[in-house]
């Protein structure tokens, strides 16, 4: 959670990214409108992520992810 920027403010920032991604290849490489809005592009990144992730599927960051076997 960022400490410098409202949730409201976090909110919208998404959103607009969301809107621009129709202009871009990808909803990251939206996140170039960031230094517009005022924030950071990773920070526009990462909240983007984490608004198109629900909660209860993100990934544990400690996690050890192993590949499955095609045998």
């Amino acid at each position: 959670m960022s400490k410098g920027h409202p949730a409201e403010q976090r909110e919208c920032d998404v959103k607009m990214g969301l809107d621009h991604q129709g202009e871009h290849p990808s909803i990251f490489a939206a996140c170039v409108i960031a230094p517009k809005l005022g924030v950071g592009v990773e920070s526009l990144r990462t909240w983007t992520r984490r608004a198109l992730v629900p909660l209860n599927e993100r990934a544990d960051p400690h996690r050890v992810f192993r590949p499955v076997n095609a045998s």
